[in-house]
């Protein structure tokens, strides 16, 4: 009876070693994952911060992520929009008068041309009000966080780098000798150090040239990421490729 345990539990640990073993044989090297989509979003107005999201932040296409004091820009819209009603009870006074022949064809052409001029201001006032607030592109993620609330910005200053959310690659340097074998669409696995997770993938872009110094190539892998585990952009860890029909060279 002993015997007969003793040599499945055999079997089991020499199954074991055959896949620790392979493992070891396949193509490894050390990647970063980071968020497929990512985006520096910076200011199109000089001004004040009054809020910003901070990092690690979650959002949905569409929120806030940053707000600037803009009284001036608002007051100027205000201005914009009484002139707008000035110019528009003019025409409307310069129609009943030629209605009444009382007003010639040019009175009711230079109040229609008023109007038309603070509409446009209006316009243009709406969007430097539009600019005051830095709205997300897509649902994604705050990874860092460029300017802080109550500084003042230039225009074109960084504010914050964000992350479409659930889209994830990894990014490895291998041998150049490698594209003997690695393809675009070969498997891959994406293990993180702090974490241990393992993300299945593939190589998605092998890069445009050689390093010449170092004979490597950067490859990029998509990975398979649903936003349920801990894999988060930034997160090093050790890459395993294999082909698309399974082998390894």
């Amino acid at each position: 009876m002993i015997a007969a345990i003793r040599r499945p539990v055999a079997a089991l640990l020499l199954a074991a070693g055959a896949t620790a073993a392979a493992a070891a044989d396949a193509p490894q090297a050390q990647g970063v994952a980071r968020g497929a989509e990512e985006a520096l979003l910076s200011s199109e107005m000089a001004g004040r911060i009054l809020r910003i999201a901070d990092e690690g932040e979650s959002f949905r296409k569409g929120d806030v992520l940053v707000e600037f004091a803009c009284d001036g820009q608002r007051a100027e819209e205000d201005v914009a929009r009484a002139a707008e009603q000035g110019a528009r009870a003019r025409l409307d006074n310069q129609k009943r008068l030629e209605a009444a022949k009382s007003a010639g064809q040019l009175d009711l052409a230079l109040a229609d041309a008023q109007l038309a001029e603070a509409q446009a201001k209006i316009r243009a006032a709406s969007a430097k009000s539009r600019l005051c607030r830095v709205m997300a592109p897509y649902e994604g993620t705050i990874l860092k966080r460029e300017a802080r609330p109550h500084e003042s910005v230039n225009i074109l200053a960084p504010l914050l780098r964000v992350a479409r959310r659930g889209t994830l690659e990894v990014t490895v340097i291998v041998p150049a000798s490698w594209l003997s074998w690695l393809k675009g669409g070969a498997v891959l696995a994406f293990t993180a150090a702090a974490t241990g997770q393992r993300t299945e993938g593939r190589v998605s872009r092998l890069g445009g040239a050689v390093d010449s110094s170092s004979q490597t190539i950067e490859i990029r892998g998509d990975l398979a990421n649903d936003g349920a585990g801990s894999l988060k952009p930034g997160m090093a860890g050790m890459v395993t490729f294999r082909s698309p029909a399974g082998g390894t060279p």
